[in-house]
Order: C-alpha cells, then structure tokens, then sequence
C-alpha cells in the first residue's frame, strides 16, 4: 500500500493498492473541497473509475458565523444564548451517495442532557433511499432522558500558577 498527500502533507489524497512488485493493483482517489473530502472513487489498475461515494455537508446559512463557547457555528445576528440549531450543523456530513443510484442521509440534533443544551451534535437519524424502489428506511436514535455526563464541566481555558506568576492557556 502506498499513500499519497497534498505536497504540504497536510491531508491524504489518495490510496494505492499495489502488488507484491509495487504495481497499482487498485488506486483510491479522495477528493476535498473547502477542506472536506467530497468524493471516493475507486479505479481499477488502469485508472478507471470503477465506483464512486460523494459526500455533502450542511453548509452555512448566512454569510458571517461566530463559534460559540463550545466551539460550535451560530448565526451572529443570534441573539439567544441557546444553541442555534440550524447553525451548530454546518460542515458536518449531510449526505453520502453512492456510484448505484442510493443515498444516506443524516440528521442531527443539539447534544442536551435533560432540558440543558450541552456543545455539540449528535444523531438524530439516518434516512437510507435506494433508487430500486420508493422505500426509504429510516433509523432514529433516542437518548437517555438525563443523559449521562462525561464531564463536569466543560473549559476552554486553564490557568497554571508558577512560583512569580500565572499563565493562562486557551484550548
């Protein structure tokens, strides 16, 4: 197995399959788009294109985005401090659709414990539509009322005392 990367190494871009020789045997091609991979194909050792999977992602809804305290996209005209729930999806995958015709699609809801909103998402359901038949299955998820946390508390910040003075680190 060989791998290939951008010439900054900063993200894989493809996977080769090769022989006890070192000739492709198969090549897995991933492309990105705005930093996310968009699409899976699979080429045989010729490099022809054999299968594909594309990947969707919720996209942002209004044109300037602020993180809020969880690291999470909200509107910046939100003026709530609730969760924005349409927002707190953004970038994350929406869809896959296969080389066959069928689909997958996610959906997520705010990460609560009880009536509380903690950060984050989770997932709502998967709708799974294949193009043979006008059946579409779908898998909801429920969660433990109350929930259990994981964490007492969630902190962006720590501050480390040393024997003169203090320092503050933000992550």
């Amino acid at each position: 197995i060989h791998f290939g990367s951008q010439t900054d190494w900063s993200s894989l871009t493809d996977i080769y399959i090769c022989d006890y020789y070192g000739s492709p045997i198969s090549h897995i091609a991933l492309t990105q788009q705005h930093g996310l991979l968009s699409q899976i194909s699979f080429l045989d050792k010729n490099d022809t294109m054999t299968k594909i999977i594309k990947l969707n992602y919720f996209e942002k809804l209004a044109p300037t985005y602020e993180q809020d305290r969880w690291g999470y996209y909200k509107r910046k005209d939100w003026k709530s401090s609730a969760i924005d729930s349409l927002a707190i999806k953004t970038n994350s995958l929406k869809n896959i659709s296969f080389h066959n015709g069928g689909t997958i699609h996610l959906d997520y809801e705010s990460n609560e414990r009880g009536v509380q909103e903690h950060g984050g998402i989770r997932l709502r359901s998967l709708c799974i539509e294949d193009r043979y038949s006008d059946r579409i299955d779908t898998i909801r998820y429920k969660y433990p009322d109350g929930g259990i946390l994981v964490y007492e508390k969630c902190v962006s910040d720590e501050t480390i005392s040393y024997d003169s003075f203090d320092d503050t680190v933000y992550h």
